[in-house]
């Protein structure tokens, strides 16, 4: 199995590992610091701003039909009100300023490599779930068909117990 690679950037770092012996699934995982990037992710994945890297035809098209809604809602500003309303809900009083306020969970196959594409990212989507603190922590799921290998992004808040635990959620390489 090929060893997790690591990249850092302004507001995120990405963790890659595979996912499946023969190549054809991988796992990144993004750490976003930063109260506004749950909300420039979701409009990311929902596809409400551009996308360099769609097809033309869909770079600007909200909604999108190559863009499937598996979890949460279907508009971005929801996506970020529903981040605001989980802290709350587990009593996060502030967040310091380098908090990893979200994960980016992206489930990637190639193309062709899964007849069930659908149930693959499904039953993904639910080991992200219970690996990454329940579904209460699950803010959405879209599956994006408008690229050249068909992918999930889930986008995570990272409470358990009350605190924001993003890096210890993600761990190392080991903990993967």
């Amino acid at each position: 199995m090929k060893r997790p690679t690591h990249h850092r950037a302004n507001s995120l770092s990405t963790t890659t590992v595979p996912m499946a012996k023969n190549g054809a699934a991988d796992l990144r995982i993004k750490k976003s610091h930063g109260v506004h990037m749950v909300r420039v992710s979701a409009n990311h994945n929902l596809r409400a701003k551009h996308c360099p890297y769609a097809r033309a035809s869909n770079a600007f098209h909200h909604g999108s039909p190559d863009a499937e809604v598996l979890h949460g809602s279907a508009d971005p500003m929801d996506v970020s009100a529903a981040a605001l309303t989980r802290r709350q809900e587990a009593d996060v009083k502030k967040l310091r300023k380098n908090q990893v306020v979200a994960l980016e969970v992206v489930v990637s196959l190639r193309p062709r490599a899964c007849a069930e594409e659908g149930d693959f990212f499904r039953r993904a989507l639910e080991w992200t779930a219970g690996e990454l603190g329940g579904w209460p922590n699950v803010l959405s799921a879209v599956i994006h068909h408008d690229e050249g290998a068909p992918h999930m992004h889930v986008l995570i808040i990272p409470v358990i117990g009350g605190k924001m635990v993003g890096s210890a959620m993600v761990g190392g390489p080991g903990q993967l």
